[in-house]
């Protein structure tokens, strides 16, 4: 039992018992549980006194002081559960969650107390672990009971409430009740699905990375393990892209970061090696030295000697360095080969960072553009980069024309339903008051049918223009 738990309280063991807790804490009266006192005597011997615009008012047993809530206290008034809440956390529970874990279906607009206590019966031989793997009953459900799909999520919402409650009181472990959505087996019933399908459909779409979102992967270096050393080549390489937008600055710095955090996560790296420099070591491309104006032959040709060797010892040096570079991106590459963008779009930066690091050395020998790309390390980059290129394109070029291709007769229906769309003046919407649902009729914005134009207008010239 945490902290939390309150004193006396009673751990449930099913789900019956954690769903009657949940559903006596919303039915308690807020003022019950709030250590209200009377402000003048201190007693905790009060009855109801009637309402006020304040809220609920009461009348001490003892001075009869009369008092609100915020009497003398710090504490603000609470809006009391509202009834249609209850009733729809009673409704999720007793009669979705039972039909679809296998209990007794109840098909009736009400559940009678026969009908509650049934299933309060069927969810009592279950464990209140059980509702950390609660989505795919809910979803069997509602199914079952032929909800429509525009009140799932109102289902959801209500169960994931329950069980985030039953964590504070530290009766449930921590964990994912509803999976992360993907887009993939979605009907194209608007122009955003159909331009999803034909052109975002096409890129990796699964649970790590849903549509509309990019997820941080958890391994990625975060701003408390980063050195000094490393904010400071970062505010240099953001200095040197200055010209790039922030978004595509960021995208870059991201790649970077889980690079890092991968190399101090899952080969052990520590903290203080992380760096620019420790990925892309930067060696001279000549060695330094100073004409001496008087030198005799025999010095001169030792002179000479001397820079060759020097001169071979920094090639060797950069062949080894970007053979290294390659095994160290060989290996994070079949760590993440299954994400053929990520390693593409880590082979650009990388490419870029290298002509970051050797930006003084090209500028101090004047090179251009054409003979920077020859140096080993920005070669074996580009190499890289194109290799990854090529797999993006197979990839892409590896769906069939008619899983990428729509039938004209789908696209004029959703023109259709686009154009009725924009012609409607009025905006229709669900409500639930009392267990019960009526259909509300709002009128519409200008702005908001002319945004619907717009959609309409833009889908058909694009259309036309095909």
């Amino acid at each position: 039992m945490s902290a939390s738990t309150p004193v006396g309280a009673t751990v449930p063991e099913t789900v019956a018992q954690g769903f009657v807790a949940y559903c006596e804490e919303l039915s308690n009266p807020t003022w019950r549980s709030r250590g209200l006192r009377c402000p003048r005597c201190g007693s905790k011997q009060f009855k109801k006194g009637g309402m006020s615009p304040r809220g609920q008012r009461f009348i001490c047993s003892k001075c009869r002081r009369n008092f609100s809530e915020t009497t003398g206290h710090h504490i603000e008034p609470e809006k009391p559960t509202a009834k249609s809440t209850i009733s729809l956390i009673r409704t999720t529970a007793l009669r979705v969650l039972v039909c679809g874990w296998g209990g007794p279906v109840v098909t009736k607009p009400r559940m009678n107390q026969a009908d509650q206590a049934a299933a309060l019966n069927f969810l009592g031989g279950l464990e209140l672990g059980t509702l950390l793997q609660a989505e795919a009953a809910l979803a069997q459900g509602l199914a079952i009971l032929g909800v429509a799909n525009r009140h799932h999520k109102t289902y959801r919402y209500q169960l994931r409430q329950m069980v985030d409650w039953l964590r504070k009181q530290g009766w449930l472990p921590l964990g994912d009740v509803m999976p992360p959505k993907t887009s993939g087996g979605q009907p194209i019933g608007t122009i955003k699905d159909l331009y999803k399908h034909q052109v975002k459909g096409r890129t990796r779409q699964g649970p790590s990375s849903s549509s509309g979102q990019r997820r941080k992967p958890a391994y990625a270096l975060r701003d408390d393990e980063m050195s000094e050393t490393l904010r400071n080549e970062l505010a240099a390489y953001r200095h040197f892209r200055r010209h790039l937008r922030s978004r595509s600055f960021e995208r870059m710095e991201q790649v970077l970061l889980q690079l890092l955090g991968w190399r101090h996560r899952f080969e052990g790296e520590p903290l203080a090696y992380l760096t620019q420099t420790q990925l892309i070591p930067m060696i001279p491309l000549k060695p330094y030295y100073q004409q001496i104006p008087e030198m005799s032959s025999s010095e001169e040709i030792r002179c000479v000697e001397a820079l060759l060797e020097q001169q071979q010892e920094l090639e060797r040096n950069a062949l080894q360095a970007a053979q290294h570079l390659d095994a160290l991106l060989n290996r994070y590459f079949e760590f993440q080969s299954d994400c053929v963008d990520t390693q593409h779009r880590l082979a650009q930066t990388m490419t870029d960072l290298a002509k970051f690091i050797y930006h003084d050395e090209i500028e101090r020998f004047g090179l251009d553009r054409q003979t920077c790309t020859q140096l080993p390390i920005i070669k074996k980059l580009k190499d890289i980069q194109a290799s990854r290129a090529r797999l993006k394109r197979a990839k892409l070029s590896g769906k069939v024309f008619d899983q990428r291709s729509v039938p004209w007769c789908t696209v004029f229906q959703v023109l259709k339903a686009q154009q009725r769309k924009a012609d409607e003046p009025y905006s229709y919407s669900v409500q639930v008051a009392n267990g019960k649902e009526y259909q509300s009729r709002d009128k519409r914005t200008k702005t908001a049918i002319a945004r619907d134009l717009q959609t309409f207008l833009i889908g058909s010239i694009g259309v036309s223009g095909r």
